[in-house]
């Protein structure tokens, strides 16, 4: 999905699947979600979407987790701030992955503070952390 052009008729086309009764497999709507990667300015169609599916308990983990990433990317200040307040609920360290990559954008000494914290939890947590901390390093070079 992420090698195609982006089209706002496409995208369209997509969310309102996602959005419809038909709707019913996992796997399915993991791949279709991919394709919100390349809207360069998600609506508030596109973010409700993703919150909604990130925030419900129900949806597989895979599709939660790209659901945070593309909000961490796309989304806005509040959206950074919905996936870093919900992290203590997650049960799952790729949802919480997830998470840590996706509010890299936060501002420094707030994610920071939730960076130290959270490198405490797990091991695989920590290292998630510190390849964040390091790409972001890399790009301000």
């Amino acid at each position: 999905m992420t090698s195609l052009e982006y089209e706002p008729f496409i995208a369209k086309n997509i969310l309102n699947f996602l959005k419809s009764e038909n709707n019913i497999y996992s796997w399915q709507e993991m791949w279709l979600l991919r394709y919100f990667h390349l809207i360069p300015d998600l609506n508030n169609d596109c973010r409700t979407l993703l919150r909604n599916i990130f925030l419900d308990g129900s949806k597989h983990i895979a599709c939660r987790s790209i659901a945070a990433l593309i909000l961490g990317k796309s989304g806005d200040l509040s959206d950074l701030r919905l996936l870093k307040n919900n992290f203590n609920i997650a049960y799952s360290h790729m949802l919480k992955k997830s998470i840590i990559f996706a509010i890299k954008d936060l501002p420094t000494s707030e994610r920071n503070h939730k960076y130290k914290y959270w490198s405490k939890q797990h091991w695989c947590l920590e290292l998630a952390i510190k390849y964040t901390i390091n790409y972001q390093k890399k790009l301000t070079i």
